[in-house]
């Protein structure tokens, strides 16, 4: 059965009441926990199956957190990336997905983003490769149509104000998209399943693709 955007929250949610448990429990001795498991690379899992069946085409490869490695003629050596979703069409990288569970990482994303925006706006065409699972070398275009895509799970842990700023130069920036897909609403407690930023996600994810 194919995941809702629902049963992604849901799965998110239940991934964070286990994230504190100790994964060999002994009846026999105290083991516990104090800080929590990270569960940021299971979300990295679940939006790959989340967005394959999405999109749902056999002819593409998703990567979750793979090194490409490009080099430009103005720079000394390659640089390397990790988008934590990566996806393959053809032998060309169409999508550029980072996941954040929220952003304890960087409140004010202004650097980040214009960091993020011209970098892509330099590799857009470019070639490039990356080491497959037999650290065979790959060879790889860039799309010239590919975009960084900042997927934010959870945006409670920054003011409203922030967040507004963020996605207002989000939407500025040419090469950039961010999206906040679990929402607070006004005057509510909880986040919720942001139906219009996901819309968001789909209709961009599909339009990367060439016609």
């Amino acid at each position: 059965m194919i995941m809702t955007e629902q049963d992604f929250k849901d799965k998110i949610d239940q991934a964070y009441k286990e994230a504190n448990e100790v994964k060999e429990p002994s009846s026999e001795y105290q083991i516990q926990r104090g800080r929590s498991h990270t569960i940021s690379s299971y979300a990295e899992d679940l939006f790959a199956l989340y967005i394959a069946e999405m999109l749902e085409n056999s002819e593409l490869n998703f990567w979750v957190d793979l090194a490409f490695r490009v080099k430009l003629d103005s720079w000394k050596k390659a640089k390397a990336f990790n988008p934590d979703l990566g996806i393959i069409h053809k032998g060309e990288l169409t999508h550029y997905f980072d996941i954040k569970m929220n952003l304890g990482f960087q409140r004010n994303l202004t650097q980040y983003l214009v960091n993020k925006n011209q970098f892509v706006e330099k590799i857009r065409g470019q070639n490039g490769y990356y080491l497959n699972n037999k650290k065979e070398e790959c060879q790889i275009q860039f799309s010239p149509e590919i975009v960084y895509q900042l997927v934010i799970l959870f945006g409670w842990n920054v003011s409203r104000k922030q967040m507004a700023q963020n996605l207002k130069l989000a939407g500025e920036l040419p090469f950039v998209e961010a999206y906040v897909l679990f929402q607070v609403p006004q005057g509510m407690k909880h986040p919720e399943v942001s139906v219009e930023e996901f819309a968001r996600l789909h209709q961009k994810s599909k339009d990367l693709f060439p016609a």
